[in-house]
């Protein structure tokens, strides 16, 4: 799950020095590496995801819920 947490934590656009999020969002074309990872955190409620437009040259669009990003800026916490 560590993988996906970071996967989360760069959609979200945050790390140790910015919590605050200012993006959701991740564009994954076909074939990469990391559309199974971003499946699993869909199964699980931490994420969505639907086609992206055909401008992005298709692949998918994934965005963290907000369980997802409770959990991603939560770990961030053990550091202030």
């Amino acid at each position: 799950m560590s993988r996906g947490i970071e996967l989360m934590q760069h959609a979200l656009g945050i790390n140790e020095c910015h919590r605050q999020p200012y993006r959701n969002y991740f564009l994954a074309g076909d074939g990469h590496t990391d559309n199974s990872k971003w499946q699993v955190l869909v199964a699980e409620g931490l994420a969505t995801s639907r086609p992206a437009p055909d401008f992005c040259g298709g692949g998918v669009i994934y965005h963290v819920t907000d369980k997802g990003m409770v959990l991603a800026i939560s770990l961030y916490r053990d550091w202030e």
